[in-house]
């Protein structure tokens, strides 16, 4: 057995217990547990996230104006003076 099937077989082991001891914990069987998690609680998170994401995009874009701005001048500042009157010779 390699260890990545090894990994991957206690975690499913590991799933199915869960939802064995969830089931027996809320009277329902381990298809109801399955299904609950799988049709419900899977699409719920999934169109959380994505709806996150679509969040987070729109406050980034409010934000870009201000970055473009503060970034010209922070450019500026950090340049600081140029160097006149020495230039290097090549030899």
């Amino acid at each position: 057995m390699t260890t990545a099937f090894g990994i991957g077989l206690a975690l499913y082991a590991t799933c199915v217990d869960f939802e064995l001891r969830l089931g027996a914990l809320l009277g329902l069987t381990y298809r109801d547990v399955n299904a609950g998690l799988f049709f419900v609680l899977w699409p719920v998170v999934t169109v959380g996230l994505v709806g996150l994401v679509v969040v987070q995009r729109r406050a980034i874009l409010r934000l870009e104006p201000l970055r473009s701005r503060t970034s010209r001048t922070s450019r500026m500042s950090r340049s600081g003076p140029k160097r006149v009157g020495i230039e290097r010779q090549e030899r």
